[in-house]
């Protein structure tokens, strides 16, 4: 007993200074790096074309996928002239033999006329907007892009991640969140591929549209409020005027400014802590939009009904790992 005793202290000793267990959710991330630029919490990726040009597409996974037509000339790619619910559209066809990149700037179609691999683009019937970084962008990569594939966002490391259909990231199930997708009934298949994510903010569960693509320009006033250490281009997050009238109402504290956005006058409302799974995450900067644009207009192309957009604004602290195949994410807090 005596002997017992007097090894507690080498015990304790031992034990304090052995490492600590890692975290379930703290695991290392596989996939191919792909050439991109993260600026202000929003994601661009490069496509380097065999010709020697090189195309800059923002992503999107709340938008669609276009091509802007200032980059027509540089693909060199066969267009088409498509008619679509009565106007005709140009589509440019697109194939690997383009250029170098891992994937191409579009998910896997159907095959076209005289090649298995060759995927159809709609060119935007408007020029590209100014996304306030000073060079060109030549596209938007949205929704059917990312579907049935897995990618890793990481925002502090700034790095894009793409690993294919493989699954990457934690093994434990209470690391991931569901992500939910519209579906058509009779077939199953997914419709928008717009992915539906949960926060829990305020003591409440709230719906949204996981938006990558999710931006907003500073008025001078606003720039200086919210902080001019980003542009005044930069990531957002959206939310319907009327839960910011409530959060404000709650929380005076929270800081609100008015006028905020450039064009529309929107407020914006800095919320000190929003929880997606088990991850706190903030502060995070919502922008204000009409409740119709949720609740009426954007509802329609969900699962469920949603009340706002989670874009870099709030994603922009963590690790985001996007598994389209198997509907979940997972978020990761700092660089992996």
């Amino acid at each position: 007993m005596i002997q017992a005793i007097a090894r507690l202290p080498l015990l304790f000793l031992l034990s304090a200074a052995a490492p600590p267990s890692p975290e379930p959710c703290d695991v290392s991330l596989h996939g191919r790096l792909l050439p991109s630029e993260f600026i202000a919490g929003r994601i661009f990726v490069h496509w380097h074309l065999r010709s020697g040009a090189d195309l800059r597409f923002y992503l999107d996974t709340g938008g669609n996928t276009w091509v802007f037509p200032q980059a027509l000339s540089r693909l060199g790619a066969p267009i088409d002239t498509t008619a679509r619910s009565g106007y005709s559209m140009l589509s440019v066809r697109l194939s690997p033999a383009l250029g170098d990149s891992i994937v191409l700037p579009v998910a896997p179609g159907p095959p076209t006329a005289g090649s298995s691999d060759t995927v159809v683009v709609m060119v935007s019937p408007q020029g590209a907007p100014d996304y306030g970084i000073g060079l060109p962008v030549d596209g938007l990569l949205g929704g059917y892009w990312f579907a049935d594939r897995v990618w890793v966002l990481d925002y502090p490391g700034q790095r894009l991640l793409f690993n294919g259909t493989a699954p990457t990231g934690p093994s434990d199930s209470a690391c991931w969140v569901p992500l939910g997708f519209q579906t058509y009934p009779p077939t199953g298949h997914r419709t928008t591929q717009f992915p539906r994510i949960a926060a829990r903010i305020d003591g409440e569960e709230i719906q949204f549209l996981l938006d990558t693509g999710a931006r907003t320009t500073l008025t001078d006033s606003a720039w200086q409020a919210v902080g001019a250490a980003e542009p005044r281009q930069r990531a957002a997050s959206f939310i319907a005027q009327s839960r910011l009238n409530a959060w404000h109402q709650r929380h005076p504290d929270w800081l609100v400014v008015d006028r905020a956005e450039e064009g529309d006058s929107a407020s914006m409302i800095r919320v000190p802590t929003i929880r997606v799974g088990e991850q706190d995450i903030g502060p995070v900067w919502f922008t204000a939009r009409p409740d119709q644009s949720f609740r009426a207009f954007l509802s329609q192309y969900m699962d469920r009904p949603v009340e706002g957009s989670l874009g870099g604004s709030a994603w922009k602290y963590v690790t985001l790992i996007l598994d389209y195949p198997r509907a979940r994410a997972a978020v990761l807090p700092g660089p992996r």
